[in-house]
């Protein structure tokens, strides 16, 4: 083999390496892109859940609120004044 031939066939070698790696680094990343939509769908179904729930106790605090609204009034309409005790 003449030096042209032996470059040609170590690129030839060097080309095909590179494609293999390729194809295997695309893969990789198919696998990654699937990994990342599913914590993507994992996080919104989160998301959506932690909306709810804060929806859920904004309503539970305001209706708390109301009755210690309705508990203090009675306190202080049931209070006597001191002069009356």
């Amino acid at each position: 083999m003449n030096k042209r031939q032996r470059r040609k066939h170590r690129l030839e070698l060097k080309v095909r390496q590179l494609e293999s790696e390729i194809f295997v680094l695309s893969r990789e990343n198919m696998d990654l892109y699937d990994k990342v939509m599913e914590y993507k769908t994992e996080l919104n179904s989160l998301r959506q859940a932690q909306e709810r729930h804060e929806a859920e106790c904004s309503q539970n605090v305001q209706a708390t609120n109301a009755e210690f609204s309705k508990i203090r009034y009675e306190m202080k309409r049931l209070k006597k004044p001191f002069w009356k005790r």
